[in-house]
């Protein structure tokens, strides 16, 4: 097995906080070296939500038989001014991004995610992390080889970056822990706007 590491690369006068996105644990993994600095990148921002406790008592009674609300939508709209993340934190994230050199900067509709491109260098500066290849059971794969990390300004805004691995899936490579009941992979911001932004929330059909 071979162990990522989770230490960062500090870089000067800056505070960092920790993202869910960690370092990964490889099985029977072969390192290849760092992803070339200049390998284009998509990635994603995803943002925190506002009340999400207040959010998963409501969908719980939306999908419960025999509640009052169950059955009854919650509307993009009302979705986005009650729990969607301010506009004054998605445009925080939409400035860090563009002052570290992304491009093409987007916001998803409900503003969970904000996606970007850039090189790969960039998102390891951006991201105070390190990319690297692997061989695996006969594939090329990279990740992150250190948890990604947000400037403390942004810390109490960003949930997660995703983009930083191509392995969501391959549940075969990871070493999952044994104090680690399950895996679960991040949604990437089509499968959780479809979850919760497009068409509204309400019973399963």
């Amino acid at each position: 097995m071979l162990l990522i590491s989770t230490s960062p690369i500090a870089l000067a006068a800056q505070s960092w906080v920790t993202t869910g996105t960690h370092a990964l644990a490889l099985k029977s993994a072969t390192s290849l070296g760092p992803v070339d600095s200049s390998t284009p990148m998509h990635i994603a921002v995803a943002l925190r939500l506002q009340n999400p406790d207040g959010l998963k008592a409501l969908i719980q009674s939306k999908t419960t038989p025999g509640d009052p609300a169950y059955g009854t939508e919650l509307e993009p709209a009302q979705f986005e001014a009650t729990y969607s993340p301010t506009s004054a934190q998605v445009q925080a994230v939409e400035n860090y991004l563009t002052s570290q050199g992304f491009q093409n900067i987007q916001v998803e509709d409900n503003s969970l995610f904000v996606t970007a491109d850039a090189t790969a260098g960039m998102v390891e500066t951006a991201f105070n992390t390190s990319l690297s290849q692997f061989a695996v059971n006969g594939q090329t794969v990279f990740a992150n080889t250190a948890d990604a990390q947000v400037p403390a300004s942004l810390g109490g805004m960003v949930l997660s970056v995703l983009g930083l691995n191509n392995i969501v899936g391959t549940h075969s490579m990871m070493a999952v822990p044994a104090s680690v009941p399950a895996l679960k992979f991040e949604y990437g911001p089509q499968d959780f706007h479809g979850r919760v932004g497009a068409a509204g929330i309400g019973a399963p059909q």
